[in-house]
C-alpha cells in the first residue's frame, strides 16, 4: 500500500486513526494511575568502605562496627545516651503502604522541640487530608492542629482538631506525629528489638557502610518472625555515623514486599527553633474554635 492510499481520509482509515488515539489515551491514563497510587522507591544509599569515613570518631566507628555485627540494642542505647538534641529543623519523606495499598511519597518540612515536645509539619509534595499539623504534648486536649488541604473544607472549618493516633489519622500513616522525631525512633526500635529477643524471635544482620546524600551511615538489618505485634519482616536501619541517629528507614513486609520508607534530609541541630514556631499563626494556620 503506498503512502498517499494511507493517508487519504477514508472511513476505514479515520477508524484505525481514532483506534489508535484512543489505545494511546488508554496507555497514558494507565501510566497515570500507576504513578498515583505510588510505587516503593529506590534505595537512595551507595555502598562504601572505612577507608571512605570523613569526620567519624575511631573510637565510636569501632564500637558500632562490632555492635553492628554483635549487639543491635547495644548500639541503639549507645545512640540513645548519645541523642541529647533539644531542637531541629528537616526535611522528612516518607512512603508507605496503608491497607494494601502503596500511599505516594510525601515530603514535608519539619520543626521539632524536644520539650515540651512539639512538631509542626508542612507538607510540600503529596500531602493527604490535611497539608500542615501543630502538635504539642499536653495541648489541645492531646490532639494536634490540622489544616485542611481542600480550600473549600479549610473555609469551612480552618483548623480542626484530630487525635495524632485517631482513625482518621491512622488512614493516612502507620507512624503518628506524636511518635516523630530520632529519639523516639530509637525507643521504638530498641522496644521491638527487646521484644523479639525476648521471644527467641530477633535475627539482627550487620549491613555494612552505606552513604545516604552526603551522611555516612551503618546499617542494621533485622529479621522477624510474621506475628501480629511486629512491625515488618524485615527493617533496615542506617545510622548516621557522626549524629548517631537513624535518618533512614526501611520496612519489607511478610511477602517480601516493600512496606514503609522514611528518611530524614537537610537536618539542622542549629536552627532556631523557639515555642512561637509552633504557635497557629505562625504557620499560616488560624487558632482553633
Amino acid at each position: 500500500m503506498k503512502l498517499g492510499k494511507i493517508l487519504t481520509p477514508t472511513n476505514r482509515n479515520v477508524r484505525i486513526i481514532v483506534g489508535l488515539l484512543l489505545g494511546l489515551l488508554i496507555l497514558v491514563q494507565l501510566t497515570q494511575y500507576r504513578t498515583a497510587i505510588g510505587h516503593p522507591p529506590q534505595s537512595p544509599w551507595i555502598e562504601m568502605d572505612g577507608r571512605q569515613l570523613v569526620g567519624v570518631e575511631t573510637d565510636v566507628f569501632k564500637k558500632l562496627e562490632n555492635w553492628a555485627k554483635t549487639d543491635h540494642i547495644a548500639l541503639l542505647d549507645f545512640c540513645l545516651s548519645r541523642c541529647n538534641y533539644p531542637s531541629y529543623t528537616c526535611t522528612f519523606v516518607k512512603q508507605e503502604v496503608i491497607n494494601g495499598r502503596t500511599k505516594e511519597e510525601q515530603t514535608m518540612k519539619v520543626k521539632f522541640n524536644e520539650a515540651p515536645f512539639s512538631v509542626a509539619m508542612e507538607w510540600v509534595k503529596n500531602p493527604p487530608a490535611g497539608d500542615r499539623v501543630i502538635y504539642i504534648e499536653g495541648k489541645y486536649g492531646g490532639q494536634m492542629l490540622v489544616r485542611p488541604t481542600n480550600p473549600l473544607a479549610r473555609k469551612l472549618c480552618p483548623t480542626a482538631k484530630r487525635y495524632p493516633n485517631g482513625p482518621d489519622a491512622m488512614q493516612n500513616t502507620l507512624r503518628p506525629v506524636n511518635l516523630f522525631g530520632f529519639k523516639k525512633c530509637l525507643i521504638s526500635l530498641k522496644e521491638v528489638y527487646e521484644k523479639a529477643r525476648q521471644a527467641g524471635d530477633l535475627k539482627q544482620e550487620f549491613g555494612g557502610l552505606r552513604k545516604i546524600g552526603d551522611r555516612q551511615t551503618i546499617a542494621l538489618i533485622r529479621h522477624l518472625p510474621p506475628k501480629d505485634d511486629y512491625p515488618a519482616k524485615k527493617t533496615v536501619t542506617y545510622i548516621d555515623l557522626v549524629w548517631l541517629v537513624p535518618i533512614m528507614i526501611e520496612g519489607t513486609n511478610w511477602d517480601d514486599q516493600f512496606q514503609c520508607m522514611y528518611l530524614y534530609k537537610d537536618v539542622n541541630f542549629n536552627a532556631a527553633v523557639a515555642d512561637a514556631d509552633f504557635l497557629p499563626e505562625n504557620n499560616d494556620m488560624k487558632p482553633p474554635r
